[in-house]
């Protein structure tokens, strides 16, 4: 009998050996019943035999009997617990002392499809190296390894190292020290919105994505998940998203990624929707869910339009991991729906609440109202991409028409983007189009530095304006006017109206135009004949 099969024969014998296993395994069998209900047991074997079993084999029979006594003598197994961070749940493993930590990496890969090159193996906050041995990592009975993903590769590997002891040493402290550990994160979080340049935004938000994953297991209400989701959302602003077709995705952020971030969010505005029709006093859609929202949808929507583009092989191709398949693709359009249907609602509701009722400037009635607009913007963008959804859009604008122009009177901003409802003007009055217009003038400051006076004679007002306009300094008309008519004493905004409007009637007099036409061929022009003339 060779060496290497001695251990099984003795393994299968009775005796006290035989019994010690059998009782090891029904006492994990019980555990697994009871508190260890959702993990799983693993028995792991090293993946090479022992090279020094081998070669002993043709030595003498005194040599071969003195290493078969040894042989005989079984391996005590160890077993030890890995915490999947992704999943949350955790494994219970077994294996011997020898076995390689790549052994371990590949059995995880054959359990939960992880590939090995992905995975991480943290013990006592450093990484596992594949070529160390259990032993040489000091791992024991009933030790705590946590398993997380690998961070994609980079043109800079010693910079990611440090982010992965970074990750590593954040998740010590969450295990130890809470507030301590929730003051480096949100410390981090910070430094990345408001310290490092935008060069930069792309490697942060790599490691911001990592710290939403880890986070969303505590929940999705957790103020510090909340924080990191909104620095991740300000950061693809001008970090890189790998789209479809594209040759270099290092260090991208794929557009996969995204998606359960949207999913996550039309939870949100759907609950916070219902509760804005319930109650006047309902806050409604939270402004930073809102402001998320638009954040992600915007690489969201670049991503489905680059893949619309590619053709239909490229599309079909299974191993980009930057693609979206055509079911999420048509699941976004499902979340479309939901969106638009319940903004329906809404505005029903809206209208049902102000039947009668005179809505003054200044009333507040529904603060969950003030985030419609915004939500409405968002589904336009969306309805792009599908056929036949913008047309449902105006549809139910078009119902709720009043309702929408009492949002836009009340509620529109000049920071917001108005240019998507002027689009069409059934959906709209004329009240809501003048304040959409005022909208696209700057605010008007009150108080300024400096002024830009003006003393201008009526007799010569188109004249004397122009003389004062054109040799200005263009910062200095970014200042306040200051406008005041000769013999006059009359001044303030009032003045500066009367001015503007007089100018404008002036500009557009025909007595006062450059060229007029041949009274006998419309095709001809005549430099003017009046007596007005500018001269340059």
């Amino acid at each position: 009998m060779s060496m290497i099969e001695t251990p099984a024969v003795h393994h299968l014998s009775g005796g006290a050996t035989d019994h010690h296993r059998h009782s090891s395994k029904r006492k994990l069998d019980e555990e697994d019943d009871g508190d260890f209900s959702d993990l799983i047991c693993v028995r792991m074997r090293k993946e090479e035999a022992v090279n020094s079993w081998s070669s002993s084999s043709g030595a003498s029979g005194t040599a071969g009997s003195g290493c078969s006594a040894v042989a005989q003598k079984p391996r005590s197994h160890i077993q030890f617990f890995v915490r999947m961070m992704s999943a949350g749940n955790t494994i219970v493993m077994q294996a011997f002392p020898e076995d390689s930590v790549k052994s371990i990496h590949e059995s995880i890969q054959s359990m939960k499809g992880i590939p090995v090159f992905e995975q991480r193996l943290i013990y006592r906050g450093k990484q596992l190296q594949w070529e160390q041995t259990l032993a040489e990592c000091s791992i024991q009975n009933d030790a705590n390894l946590q398993l997380v993903g690998r961070m994609r590769s980079t043109e800079h590997p010693q910079a990611w190292q440090i982010i992965n002891d970074m990750v590593s040493l954040v998740y010590r402290l969450c295990c130890g020290n809470k507030d301590c550990a929730e003051s480096s994160v949100r410390h981090f979080l910070s430094s990345c919105r408001n310290t490092l340049s935008k060069a930069l935004h792309g490697q942060c938000a790599c490691v911001v994505l990592e710290f939403c994953k880890l986070l969303r297991r505590v929940g999705t209400n957790d103020p510090l998940y909340l924080y990191c989701r909104s620095t991740f959302g300000s950061l693809l602003e001008t970090a890189g998203v790998s789209y479809a077709g594209s040759d270099n995705a290092k260090g991208l952020v794929l557009i996969k990624d995204i998606f359960p971030f949207v999913f996550e969010l039309v939870n949100c505005l759907l609950m916070d929707l219902d509760s804005s029709m319930e109650s006047h006093r309902a806050v409604g859609p939270l402004s930073n869910d809102v402001v998320d929202f638009t954040a992600f949808l915007v690489p969201l929507r670049t991503g489905i339009k680059e893949q619309q583009a590619v053709n239909g092989s490229m599309a079909q191709d299974k191993s980009n991991k930057d693609l979206l398949h055509a079911k999420e693709i048509e699941y976004l359009h499902c979340l479309y729906m939901q969106l638009l249907n319940k903004i329906d609602q809404c505005l029903q509701k809206m209208d049902q609440n102000l039947a009668g009722q005179e809505m003054m400037e200044g009333d507040n009635p529904y603060p969950g109202w003030s985030h419609y607009l915004s939500i409405l913007k968002e589904l336009y963008q969306v309805s792009k991409l599908y056929d036949g959804a913008e047309e449902k859009l105006w549809s139910v604008l078009r119902r709720h028409r009043n309702v929408l122009c009492l949002l836009i009177v009340r509620y529109a901003k000049r920071t917001d983007e108005h240019q998507w409802i002027l689009e069409h003007r059934f959906v709209t009055n004329f009240e809501s189009r003048r304040h959409l217009a005022m909208m696209m003038f700057p605010e008007v400051k009150e108080d300024y530095e400096e002024l830009h006076e003006m003393l201008i004679d009526r007799s010569q007002l188109l004249a004397e304006s122009f003389e004062y306009i054109a040799r200005a300094e263009p910062e200095s008309l970014h200042v306040g006017l200051f406008m005041e008519f000769k013999n006059e004493e009359a001044t303030g905004p009032g003045v500066l109206r009367e001015w503007f409007l007089l100018v404008c009637q002036a500009i557009f007099n025909p007595q006062n135009a450059l060229f007029v036409a041949c009274p006998t061929d419309r095709r001809r022009f005549f430099p003017n004949p009046g007596k007005f003339f500018l001269h340059f």
